[in-house]
């Protein structure tokens, strides 16, 4: 069975979802981990169309995307990193296997996908670094021997349009191609009082191109090639919350904007009020190389390349979201990447009388990476960001344009050298034992010019040249019970690692060699089954964990500058479950559910509320006890899914609704308690309805939603950019004034599809 196959088995049996999570192609419920695996067919009849789409799916996830379409934010567990920086990531992703450093490069619409796997708990192990709390694994589909093809229609409300494309063309009985395509956009759907339009517009382009070669019987080739594009205005909703406004703030907005202050009353109507000018041009292309030769006694040799570009350019303005020209921004992002891995597999159930098994493999990773940031002081910005003693200056110096001009360049390599294998105790009990040794270097630099003098009270000048070094030894060891076929039991202790690294973060303050922090160590104890009951008609797993980090890195605002340290100790521990049952031919209904007890269980220095931190820059206080934000009691799923004949002509039907549910978490960037910061649990509905014609069901046309109940909430919050020069800031609370990203309304459409 190829990795890229969901098996739907007989009619009133459960759907086999085939992984790749242990370098090997099996059985979802074969893998002693806590893994949340869907097929193709599954992500597009529940709507999953991008990465941000994936959490309603996953308990335990949550995806964010900041002001800049680069800042894609991945979390497992309640463990994330931002994506605009030089930190690392927490969750490791891969495409088709290569290892995709910046998460910013997956905001594209997906192409042409065979299937998704995540993976919670560290991967140090088998997929090395920056894998601390888990990783993503996007599958696309590999060229067939028969012929295919597939052409989908699309459009919804707010523009929405959307148009794909397949060809599978086999050449002869060894090789075959396989080229697919999208085009997708939308016009946005929240209204700009301030000029009338409407902003939030952007379009993808994407395209795939592969050839699958059966060299000999045991020599086989495949190689990928994939571009995209991102274009459009770039922008999202950011909305000051009025809950967070105080009778002092609001006035004081009042005050400087001279009655036309941005949107202070509802963040939920779709409706704001601010300068809002942006573009975004963001492109991307990757190769990926699989080679693999099978040698006698059942042994692979199998070596997978990649090589990944990824360009991103947004211009921003107003950057404080206000209604006036105040700052612009056009932030760069550059990363370069290639990786090469050489793994020796194992057969299975042949070695040592069938009592042993192994991968293991030899890894080399690099990347060069940038970041640059300018900023231009708006017509506006000295009569509303400057003491009015100094506006006469302001308003004759030079160089308003390029006022600020920061340039990140950081350049890593790793190397590293893994095995895991399973020893056979008995016919039913499996030790399963890996380990794996990482070296990463890393040079960089980062250089702040700062071209204007007034400029100086958000960017300071900087010169720093940077290095860092680490090497680490991860492992996993683990029991594995099969009392009966369909019943797995395992337990485990696994560790995972992420690098230290460079703070890439412009401020106000030069930070020198205080850019430099720690790498971040996990410890993870799960225990859990997986079990298929009712004689195939359903499926039941649950795995209870504890994870642990060390020198945990967290990434703090205070007002203008971020900073990077390693702040402490955490803990994160709860309960995963998931489950299936096919309730007859026609009906299927399936849930996952997820706990999360979130606690720092050392934090004595984190960042100070907003007020306290402005009369004193170098106040702290001690988080310990306290919760990681994105870290919610509960979230899960629930969903049904129909499907059968309509009895008139070769008609049939498909019918698929899910809920999703969200408990109460912080949603900022900055772990500093501020209950400002929390987000309110919220519930999404989405459904989709097809009707099938034709034979063979070869054409079909759908209606589908998302958030049909039309929820308001906030996907991330952060303080109010420049709150403190506004002076916004409430002693009493403490806390400032918090803007909202509004997450998308209800969403609707049609498609016609036709496959070949």
């Amino acid at each position: 069975m190829s990795a890229q196959e969901a098996t739907a088995g007989a009619p009133g049996e459960i759907e086999e979802i085939v992984v790749t999570a242990q370098k090997r192609i099996e059985s979802a419920q074969d893998v002693p981990l806590s893994v949340a695996a869907f097929s193709g067919d599954t992500l597009e009849r529940a709507g999953v169309n991008t990465v941000l789409d994936l959490q309603r799916l996953v308990p335990n996830m949550a995806i964010t995307r900041g002001a800049q379409t680069a800042n894609v934010r991945l979390t497992i567990r309640g463990i994330g990193a931002a994506g605009n920086s030089g930190i690392d990531p927490s969750v490791g992703t891969f495409v088709d296997g290569v290892y995709v450093p910046r998460p910013g490069a997956l905001l594209t619409s997906f192409n042409d996908m065979a299937g998704i796997e995540v993976l919670r708990g560290p991967q140090g192990t088998l997929f090395g670094r920056n894998a601390t709390v888990g990783g993503i694994l996007f599958r696309t589909v590999d060229p067939k021997d028969e012929f295919g093809a597939n052409v989908e229609l699309q459009t919804g409300n707010y523009g929405k349009q959307k148009y794909s494309a397949m060809l599978n063309l086999p050449v002869g009985e060894r090789l075959a191609f396989r080229l697919s395509g999208l085009y997708d956009s939308i016009d946005g759907w929240a209204e700009n009082r301030l000029d009338g339009k409407t902003f939030g517009e952007r379009d993808t382009t994407a395209g795939r191109a592969a050839m699958k070669w059966d060299i000999t019987d045991n020599v086989n080739w495949t190689v990928k090639v994939d571009y995209s594009k991102i274009g459009g205005d770039g922008t999202v909703e950011n909305e000051i919350d009025p809950n967070t406004l105080t009778t002092a703030s609001r006035a004081r907005l009042n005050l400087i904007f001279a009655g036309n202050p941005p949107d202070l009353n509802d963040a939920f109507d779709r409706k704001s009020n601010q300068r809002i000018i942006g573009d975004v041009d963001d492109e991307q292309w990757g190769v990926v190389s699989d080679l693999s030769w099978d040698l006698s006694g059942g042994y692979t040799i199998r070596l997978l390349s990649g090589l990944r570009s990824w360009e991103n350019t947004q211009y921003e303005s107003d950057t404080i979201y206000m209604p006036r020209d105040l700052i612009a921004r056009t932030g760069a992002y550059d990363s370069d990447s290639q990786s090469h891995e050489l793994q020796l597999i194992s057969p299975v159930d042949e070695l040592f009388g069938g009592r042993f098994d192994f991968v293991s493999g030899l890894y080399y990773f690099q990347e060069d990476f940038f970041i640059g940031e300018t900023s231009d002081m708006g017509a506006d910005f000295c009569s509303t960001l400057v003491p009015a003693a100094q506006r006469p200056a302001c308003n004759a110096s030079a160089n308003k344009i390029g006022a600020t001009v920061m340039e990140f360049n950081q350049d890593a390599t790793n190397y590293a050298l893994y095995a895991q294998g399973n020893i056979g105790l008995t016919e039913t009990l499996d030790l399963v034992l890996g380990a794996r040794w990482t070296n990463d270097e890393k040079e960089g630099s980062y250089v702040q010019l700062v071209n204007n003098q007034f400029s100086r009270s958000f960017r300071a000048p900087e010169n720093t040249d940077l290095e860092k070094d680490d090497d680490q030894f991860t492992y996993r060891a683990g029991l594995n019970w099969r009392p009966n076929g369909d019943v797995l039991v395992f337990g485990s202790y696994s560790t995972g690692y992420k690098s230290g690294g460079f703070n890439s973060g412009a401020g106000n303050v030069a930070l020198g060699q205080r850019r430099l922090f720690d790498k971040e160590e996990s410890e993870n104890i799960e225990f859990g089954v997986k079990s298929t009951l009712a004689n195939g008609l359903a499926r039941l797993n649950a795995t209870v964990f504890r994870m642990d980090l060390n020198d945990f890195q967290d990434r703090g605002f205070d007002g203008t500058s971020f900073i990077v340290t390693n702040a402490g100790n955490l803990r994160q521990q709860g309960v995963e479950l998931d489950g299936d049952y096919v309730v007859s031919d026609n009906v299927r209904v399936f849930g996952a559910l997820g706990y999360l007890d979130s606690e720092f269980t050392d934090y004595p220095n984190a960042a100070c509320l907003p007020y306290p931190a402005q009369q004193n820059p170098q106040c702290t206080q001690d988080l310990t006890g306290e919760s990681a934000n994105f870290s919610p009691d509960w979230s899960g799923s629930v969903g049904a899914q129909l499907e059968g004949d309509l009895g008139v002509g070769d008609v049939g039907y498909q019918f698929r609704t899910d809920l999703s549910y969200m408990g109460e978490m912080g949603v900022s960037g900055l772990n500093d308690g501020n209950p400002q910061n929390l987000q309110e649990a919220v519930s999404l509905l989405s459904a989709r309805f097809s009707l099938l014609f034709g034979e063979n069901r070869n054409w079909s046309v759908s209606v589908f939603g998302d958030n049909l109940t039309d929820e308001g909430f906030c996907s991330t919050r952060f303080y109010q950019p420049l709150d403190s020069n506004l002076q916004l800031r409430d002693p009493v609370s403490g806390g400032t004034v918090v803007r909202c990203q509004v997450a998308p309304p209800r969403t609707y459409g049609v498609s016609l599809k036709a496959v070949f």
